[in-house]
């Protein structure tokens, strides 16, 4: 499963990888498995690898705007890392 949503909650499941990005002064983001990308406000510093992988459930903050003018800004509420 690459995404849902879970009613009610206004929380999105995805998975996908965290990635490092040299724009804007850098930043982390997340892109998804269908593609799209989401600004963490709130990454925990053991998933700032580059290329992990990762399930989030997320918060979107459709009310927040970002300098990095990319991806949709999200306070990430679980994560799972996948088993090794």
């Amino acid at each position: 499963m690459t995404r849902e949503s879970i009613p009610d909650s206004g929380l999105v499941v995805v998975v996908g990888a965290i990635h490092r990005f040299n724009l804007e002064g850098g930043f982390w983001g997340f892109v998804a498995e269908d593609g799209r990308h989401f600004l963490p406000a709130n990454l925990p510093p053991e998933l700032r690898k580059d290329g992990q992988s990762v399930k989030l459930w997320l918060k979107v903050q459709s009310d927040v705007a970002t300098t990095q003018m990319w991806g949709s800004p999200v306070r990430i509420v679980r994560y799972a890392l996948p088993k090794q």
